[in-house]
This record gives C-alpha cells, sequence and structure tokens, in this order.
C-alpha cells in the first residue's frame, strides 16, 4: 500500500513526475492537474487489487471454473490454447471474462485483456464471442465481440480494437480466416455473414437473412463456405465476394419451418463433403447430414434427450462418423448420428466443442464450469482450467469474525467458500445455482444460501452439508437472485425482499410480510445496527424507513423512478445507489426517519459508470466506494458530506463487471464479487 507521496516518491525515481504519469500510476483518466490530483487524493492510502480466485473451484466430481465459450488452438503447436467467454441470454448485459491463454495444454493460463484501456469504456468488450488464430502469422489473434473486433500482433500481448463496424455475440459468434488469404475473414454475426478483405479492419454484409451461428469453411478450398443464417443454410463457392448472389440456399431434404430458432454446422476436415446440421426447432432438435457438399440431405437423428443447447455441434476431424452435439449433457455418436450417448465427466451446460488438430482424439468442452480435455473422444475427461479466474459471483459475503473467510454465490457453480488464503475455493455442498449469501455475524460457522428462487434460502450450521431450507412461507419459484441478509445485531433475524420485506425471527420458522409497499417492489433492504432502523428500497426509487421493522414511512423518492441497487450504511449515514444516470445514481441520506435530508453525490463519477454495489470504509467517515460495470471508483468529502469527488480505484483490477463490494469492519481489507473475473480484495487503509 502507498500514500499518494510515495507514489510521487516512486514515479520520481521511474521517470518525470508528472500529472499524466501519476493519474497513470493511480488508474485516475479525468484530466486533472497534478494540483488537482493531490487535492483529491492527499494522504490517501492507494492499494493494489489482487485476485483471490477462485482460478479453481473443488467440487465433487472433476473441479471446475467459470463459464467458457470461445476457443482457439494453434495449429503449429496445439499446446498454445486461446479461450474466452462472455454471458449469454439473461446475463448478457453484465461482464465476460475477457481472453486467457496456455502455452503449456492448459496446465497454467495467463489473462490477456486486463490491461485494455478504458478507451474501450464498455463492458461488452470482455464479452468474447469467437477467437481465430492467422495461419500464416505466428501471434496473430483475433477475438470478436458485441462491440467489434479486436487483432493482436504479438501473441496476445496488446491488443487494438480494428473495427467496431460488426458485432457477434456469445456464445453464437463464429470467426473463419482464409488459410490462402489470410487478409480475408468472416464472421457469422446477428445480421448475417460479414467479410473482410483487411485483416478485419473494414467488413461488408457478404450473406443478409438474420442472425448467424453456423459458419464452416472447406479446408481443400477456402472459396467454399457453408452458412447458416436465420431458418436456412447457404452455400458459396466463391468465398461470398458480391453479397447475397454468391449464396445459394440448400433446401433438399432439409427442412422449411418457422418454428426453427436457429442451426448450427460442422465439417468433417479430411471428408469435406460429409457435413452436419444442428436445427433447434420448437418442439424437438433435429440432426441432419450430407454427404454430397450440401446437394442433398438425410435426417439422421430427432431429439430424444433433453436439454439439447445446440450452441455448437461437431464432428470427428478424421472420422465423419463420429459427431458431438452439446446440451446440458455432452453426447457422442459413433454411427453418423443415428444415435447418442451422453459422455460422463464435464460440467453440465455444454457451450462448445474443439478438436486437437494433431490429435483428433483430443478433444475440448467448454460450459459454464471452464474447459475441460478428453484423450479418448470424451469417454473420459479431466479439468484443464486451473489458473482461470472467471467465475460469475451473484453475491459475496465476508465474516466480521474471521477476517480471511469469503462466501459467494455463482452461477452454475453453487455456493463457494475460501476459508485460508491462496485462489483455490471449495464447494459448500449447496446444489444448483448459486445466488444471495450471508453470514451470522457472531459465529463465522453459519452461512446462509439460496438456488436461483427465493423459496430456495438454506442455512448451513458448519459452512457444509447438510443445508436445511428455511423459507417456509416465502413465495413459491419467485423472485429469482432476491436479496437477504442476516441482521446486524440479532443473527437469528433474516430478511427477505420479494415483492413485499419479509422476515423470520428464528431461522426454520415461518416467514411473515413486515411491510408491502403501495407501489413497487422491495428489492433491497438494510438494518442501521445502531439505531435499530431498518430500510427497504424499492424498484420505483422509493426508500422506506421502519425503527425495528414496524411503522414504515416513506423517506425518499427518487426523482426518476430508478430502481434501488444498494444500501449501504455506515455511522448511521445511508447511501444508496440507484439504476440511474448521471448524478443520481448514489444518495446519501442523514438524519433520522422520517425526518431524512437526501443529498446526490455522484456528480463526477463517469456517467456512463452503472453502479451496483456500496462499500463504506467504517474507518473513514466521508469514504465511499462503487462497484460498477467497469471496476470501483473511490468517492470522498472534504467538506463535512457537502461535494464530492470521484476517482478510480482500480489499480490491479481487470475492467470487471462489479457485482458486490464488502469492507471488513476490523481490517479495512474490501473485497470485489466480480460477475466473470472471479472476486479481488485490497487494503484500504
Amino acid at each position: 500500500m502507498l500514500t499518494l507521496r510515495q507514489a510521487i516518491t516512486k514515479l520520481a525515481f521511474t521517470g518525470p513526475t508528472t500529472a499524466r504519469a501519476l493519474a497513470q500510476f493511480l488508474g485516475v483518466t479525468a484530466p486533472f492537474s497534478l494540483r488537482e490530483l493531490l487535492l483529491i487524493a492527499e494522504n490517501s492510502p492507494i492499494g493494489s487489487w489482487v485476485t483471490v480466485g477462485p482460478t479453481l473451484i473443488h467440487n465433487s466430481d472433476l473441479g471446475a471454473g467459470g463459464r467458457l465459450s470461445a476457443i482457439a488452438i494453434d495449429p503449429s503447436a496445439p499446446g498454445t490454447i486461446y479461450v474466452g467467454g462472455g454471458a449469454p441470454g439473461e446475463y448478457s448485459n453484465r461482464g465476460g471474462c475477457g481472453v486467457w491463454k496456455s502455452i503449456n495444454d492448459g496446465a497454467s493460463w495467463q489473462p490477456l485483456t486486463d490491461n485494455l484501456p478504458l478507451t474501450y469504456p464498455s463492458r461488452f468488450v470482455l464479452h468474447v464471442a469467437a477467437l481465430a488464430l492467422d495461419p500464416a502469422t505466428a501471434g496473430r489473434v483475433y477475438f470478436a465481440t458485441p462491440v467489434g473486433i479486436f487483432r493482436s500482433d504479438n501473441g496476445g500481448v496488446d491488443w487494438v480494437r480494428i473495427s467496431t463496424d460488426v458485432s457477434a455475440n456469445v456464445p453464437s459468434g463464429v470467426l473463419l480466416i482464409d488459410p490462402k488469404s489470410p487478409n480475408i475473414l468472416y464472421l457469422a454475426s446477428p445480421d448475417g455473414i460479414h467479410r473482410s478483405v483487411d485483416f478485419g479492419v473494414n467488413w461488408t454484409l457478404s450473406r443478409s437473412g438474420g442472425d448467424a451461428k453456423g459458419l464452416v469453411m472447406d479446408p481443400t478450398n477456402s472459396q467454399i463456405l457453408f452458412a447458416a443464417v436465420g431458418n436456412g443454410i447457404y452455400k458459396t463457392t466463391n468465398g461470398g465476394l458480391a453479397g447475397d448472389t454468391d449464396w445459394t440456399q440448400l433446401r433438399n431434404g432439409l427442412p422449411v419451418s418457422n418454428d426453427i430458432s436457429h442451426i448450427t454446422l460442422a465439417l468433417c476436415r479430411d471428408f469435406p463433403g460429409t457435413l452436419y446440421a444442428g436445427y433447434s426447432r420448437a418442439s424437438a432438435f433435429e440432426l441432419y447430414r450430407t454427404d454430397t457438399a450440401g446437394a442433398s440431405w438425410s435426417p439422421a437423428f430427432r431429439n430424444s434427450v433433453d436439454n439439447l443447447f445446440n450452441d455448437t455441434i461437431g464432428v470427428d476431424p478424421q472420422t465423419p462418423e463420429i459427431v458431438y452435439i452439446t446440451g446440458e449433457k455432452f453426447w457422442r455418436s459413433e454411427d453418423g448420428g443415428k444415435s447418442f450417448t451422453a459422455q460422463s465427466g464435464p460440467h453440465d451446460d455444454q457451450h462448445r466443442f474443439a478438436a486437437d488438430p494433431v490429435i483428433p482424439q483430443r478433444i475440448y468442452a467448454l460450459n459454464d464450469g471452464g474447459i475441460f480435455r478428453s484423450s479418448n473422444r470424451g469417454t473420459s475427461w479431466i479439468f484443464c482450467g486451473n489458473g482461470i479466474a472467471n467465475v460469475e459471483f451473484f453475491d459475496i459475503a465476508i465474516a466480521p469474525t474471521l477476517p480471511s473467510l469469503i462466501i459467494g454465490g455463482t452461477q452454475d457453480n453453487g455456493t463457494i467458500q475460501r476459508a485460508g488464503n491462496g485462489t483455490e475455493w471449495d464447494d459448500m455442498g449447496l446444489a444448483g445455482d448459486g445466488a444471495t449469501v450471508d453470514i451470522d455475524p457472531t459465529n463465522d460457522q453459519i452461512v446462509y444460501g439460496m438456488d436461483q428462487s427465493i423459496d430456495s434460502i438454506s442455512r448451513s450450521p458448519n459452512r457444509a452439508p447438510p443445508w436445511t431450507n428455511i423459507a417456509d412461507g416465502l413465495p413459491k419459484n419467485a423472485c429469482q437472485l432476491a436479496h437477504f441478509q442476516v441482521h446486524p445485531t440479532q443473527p437469528t433475524t433474516v430478511l427477505a425482499s420479494c415483492t413485499s420485506l419479509w422476515r423470520t425471527l428464528s431461522p426454520g420458522a415461518t416467514w411473515s410480510k413486515i411491510f408491502t409497499p403501495s407501489s413497487g417492489n422491495i428489492v433491497r433492504s438494510a438494518v442501521d445496527g445502531a439505531s435499530g432502523v431498518y430500510y427497504a428500497g424499492a424498484d420505483d426509487g422509493r426508500v422506506y424507513a421502519g425503527p425495528g421493522g414496524a411503522n414504515w414511512q416513506l423517506v425518499f423518492s427518487h426523482p426518476s423512478n430508478s430502481s434501488v441497487t444498494d444500501i449501504e450504511i455506515a455511522s448511521s449515514v445511508v447511501y444508496v445507489s440507484f439504476s440511474a444516470n448521471g448524478n443520481g445514481r448514489v444518495y446519501r441520506l442523514t438524519g433520522l426517519p422520517p425526518a431524512m435530508t437526501a443529498n446526490a453525490i455522484a456528480a463526477n463519477l463517469p456517467g456512463d459508470r452503472t453502479v451496483q454495489a456500496i462499500g463504506a470504509d467504517r474507518k473513514l467517515p466521508f469514504v465511499i466506494y462503487v462497484g460498477t460495470d467497469l471496476g470501483v471508483y473511490r468517492g470522498s468529502s472534504v467538506d463535512g458530506g457537502t461535494t464530492w469527488s470521484w476517482i478510480p480505484y482500480s489499480h490491479g483490477l481487470p475492467l470487471a463487471y462489479v457485482i458486490d463490494l464488502e469492507v471488513h469492519p476490523t481490517t479495512g481489507v474490501m473485497r470485489a464479487g466480480t460477475f466473470g473475473r472471479s472476486a479481488f480484495e485490497v487494503p484500504t487503509s
């Protein structure tokens, strides 16, 4: 940890002590003068964030990490692997994990995109939809995102966003490079197939017609491509140079229906006339095969198993009878797709398949648990993602009585804990997805967690199974990812926010409503341990207070009715964040209800940052932190809380989507739980 003066001293030995150099060291991007920087941060401790993982989750299976959905293997050195991912569907507005690289066949990994500059101020730059390696130029790597294309010419050390003309979505993006003319690239995107002839700088729409989720190239003739666009399959024999007219729709034997949601494609490398097409339809998954390069197709398989996502399908590079399809499980066929068997081992929810270019029986599955490798075409697996810190947290909690303890609820990796040092975490045995978590403030053995809905709240007396469901009386199958909390001074009292504010006075006893607003839904709560006042925030921007949980009164109404995202209390001062823009993202409420004074304090917080979480430094009464969609910011006031200044507090922190902040009340160590980049910590004092 360095004070600002120590930072200046360090800079004096390494280069000119200029405002620009100082700002770069502190992670400040605003154009402050050196004097302004001194006034803002004089004598303030500047910490450096470090990852606390998980880089590996120990579970009863093979181990796991966070979700991955893009992969590229170097054909000249198959031990060099690039992977990436992001959040699809309902979580697509949250963060991704960026690009990671291994040069030793997955034994260790390093992040490649943590230092992307804020000149790309979008959380979507870390959503890796597709990866591709230039076969003609060693070290040239591309990755596609929802906000453009990035390229590195030195193996991922440095990146440049070369185009914002096109986008690709997770997990359906496909990026191909013509091996004979590597200046020509193709991208499957939400509006069709795009083509570039200048190494990805400029793009034209080669095949229109809707969302493209399948794209393959004939390895013997790069002018021949097959594309799944909208609800049809198209073929070009001249690289799609002239646009739509160069593509012919393939029909013979293929279904024509309005209930086709998407199509995926796979081509056998050594028998390029053999292709498979996976059709996701309203009632079934269907697999079709051609051995005539698309001239005619035959049905091979109709869904007889559940949860076939059809994010990708695959075929063995040498043996066209071996076919793979993805879903909740990983499925393999050895008879040309006529029948499939689930292969035991990989984590649930498969998103991408890849085969080793040299050893075809060695395959990779990317899923919600990271990356897994099989040396026997899926019969058995090992986890090979140890070192990738990309877990998607929904919530974290810390223990006042055990400073080293962190627990968290994660996407598809359950509820996990870090009880000591290091970056490897342990599964706590609460099955399913994780969500909100909390810890008894007087006993760090007693923990709480949940699956996705509010009626799954459970309690463990020893941070391990068995867990006991304590949700009797709460709504059934409602309020996904709902907030709940343990009372800070009455640890047998637990509150839950689900339309109303609910309370149980003893875990296991029936819950009851203690407050239902006249409008909106309660989404957040907090309790002032000193005064006993309860606070409840609603999705229409209203904040209510109830002494002891009774006699509720409205104490603040957001001017734009933006939803409450967090409530934090420090020394009886209430900080509330909202899903608003500009100054209205954070308010400071002082006084006692009902006569509370509210001041907006986010005026110079960068205007495009959304605020999900607040962390209060209990040792510094006029300092708070906010977790945003791109890192952490520190707010401070030198005039008793009237005016506030904000600076980035992200030294060592990647461009992460920060979902939660927790500051330990005695050590001052702050933890950040992110969606897509695991967890980090930093000393604040």
